[in-house]
C-alpha cells in the first residue's frame, strides 16, 4: 500500500467513479481535504510530469517503482520537483489548493495501472492502493524484514516473474530450475510458472518496489510482500 499524501488525517469529499458532469461522465479519482495542507509523495518513484493544466490546475504525476502513475492535482502552486527526478515516499510535493477546474481547496488524486499517465485510462480505485491512515511513513526500504541468504517458506501459491514487479512477464515452467519445476503447481512446460504453498528457497537478492518486497530466487523473481500482505514465513 502507498502512504497518504497528507501529513495528517483527511476526509473524502468525492468518491471514485461517482457519476456527474465531468468530461468522462464520472469522477476519475478521489477528492480529499485535510487540515494540514502539505502534500507528500505516496510512494517511491520518478517525477513524470509537473505542469499547469486548465482542468487539473497545478499538477504532478509520479511514476511509482511498481509501474503505476499517481496524479496529484489542484495544488496551490507549481511544485518545485523537477521532471525526471527521483522521489521517495514522504518527500514534499506541494500544497493542497484550488487551481484549475476546482471549487474549494482539495486534493484530487488518481492511480493508473500504467507507467505513463493518460486521461481516463487504466484507472485504479485509489482507496485500494492508498492507506489514508498512514500519515507518517517514509520510504518503505527501512521496513524490509528480509535479507539475502534467508531461507523462507511460501504460505500461498506465488507466481515466478522475469523481474521484480507485476509489470514483468510471468515465466513458463520450462524456464524454472529443476527444483523449481518440482515445486510448480503445473508440470506442463509451457504453463505459466507458479510455485506452490510450502516451497522453501534461499533469497539471492532483494528489491523494494514501492512498499512491496521482491526476492530473486534460483528460478526467477517472486513477491515476498504485496500491498502489506506477506507471502512467506
Amino acid at each position: 500500500m502507498y502512504r497518504s499524501p497528507f501529513k495528517a488525517g483527511s476526509k473524502e469529499t468525492c468518491s471514485f467513479k461517482k457519476k456527474g458532469s465531468w468530461a468522462a461522465g464520472y469522477h476519475t479519482g478521489v477528492d480529499r481535504v485535510s487540515s494540514d495542507t502539505a502534500l507528500v509523495s505516496p510512494a517511491d518513484g520518478t517525477v513524470q510530469r509537473n505542469e499547469y493544466n486548465a482542468s487539473y490546475g497545478n499538477m504532478v504525476i509520479i511514476t511509482t517503482t511498481d509501474g503505476k502513475s499517481i496524479l496529484m492535482a489542484h495544488m496551490k502552486d507549481k511544485s518545485k520537483l523537477k521532471v525526471g527526478a527521483s522521489v521517495k515516499m514522504g518527500d514534499a510535493v506541494g500544497t493542497m489548493g484550488n487551481t484549475g477546474n476546482s471549487f474549494g481547496a482539495h486534493l484530487h488524486i488518481e492511480v493508473q495501472n500504467s507507467k505513463t499517465w493518460a486521461y481516463n485510462k487504466n484507472l485504479l480505485a485509489p482507496n485500494s492502493y492508498i492507506d489514508w491512515n498512514n500519515t507518517t511513513s517514509k520510504s518503505a526500504a527501512s521496513k524490509n524484514p528480509f535479507k539475502v541468504g534467508d531461507v523462507v517458506t511460501l504460505t500461498t501459491n506465488v507466481n515466478v516473474r522475469t523481474g521484480a514487479g507485476t509489470n514483468y512477464a510471468q515465466k513458463k515452467v520450462s524456464q524454472l530450475t529443476k527444483d523449481g519445476k518440482k515445486n510448480a503447481t503445473s508440470k506442463l512446460p509451457l504453463a505459466k510458472a507458479t510455485l506452490k504453498t510450502g516451497t522453501k528457497f534461499t533469497i539471492l537478492a532483494i528489491k523494494m518496489v514501492g512498499s512491496d518486497i521482491w526476492a530473486l530466487i534460483p528460478s526467477g523473481w517472486i513477491c515476498l510482500r504485496y500491498n502489506g500482505k506477506s507471502y512467506v514465513k
